[in-house]
């Protein structure tokens, strides 16, 4: 039984750790539906988690390099 329960952990960590790799930051599209309910930049569209990096300076510094992308892709959208 105890090894079930932990070939059934693993399963659902597995994905979530390839999602959260610093290398493959992703955003949803901004006509997205938002399923998740994560402090993720893969739950956000690019301009809410640009508006989180500016509004709260821990977010900012705990994703830096997330927030960076999105305020650059942000830029670019109005350039």
């Amino acid at each position: 039984m105890g090894y079930l329960r932990c070939v059934m952990a693993l399963a659902m960590v597995v994905p979530l750790a390839l999602l959260a790799r610093a290398d493959g930051i992703r955003f949803l599209p901004d006509d997205a539906q938002i399923a998740c309910r994560a402090i993720l930049p893969q739950c956000f569209t690019q301009a809410s988690w640009h508006r989180l990096c500016q509004n709260d300076p821990a977010m900012a510094k705990a994703h830096q390099v997330a927030c960076r992308q999105a305020a650059a892709g942000v830029r670019d959208a109005v350039d």
